[in-house]
């Protein structure tokens, strides 16, 4: 017994994708409910970053105030 997936079921294995002729990253922001997030090119690398909504924030914040007594006492 042993071997890969694809080769006890008989297929042939896989190939790795090929990248799309002229595919290039192009900078973005993203806005929703939820927040922004942001591409950006550095270089010849790539920064992505994230912003969550203020009010998001502040219910996650009081979310966990609030479930912190409870987690102490598990821990």
């Amino acid at each position: 017994m042993g071997g890969s997936i694809s080769t006890i079921l008989g297929g042939e294995k896989a190939q790795p994708a090929k990248a799309a002729p002229g595919g290039q990253f192009e900078p973005f922001t993203y806005t929703d409910i939820s927040g922004t997030a942001e591409g950006t090119k550095e270089g010849l690398g790539f920064n992505f970053s994230s912003e969550l909504n203020p009010q998001l924030q502040a219910l996650y914040s009081q979310g966990l105030t609030a479930r912190s007594p409870f987690l102490s006492q598990y821990l």
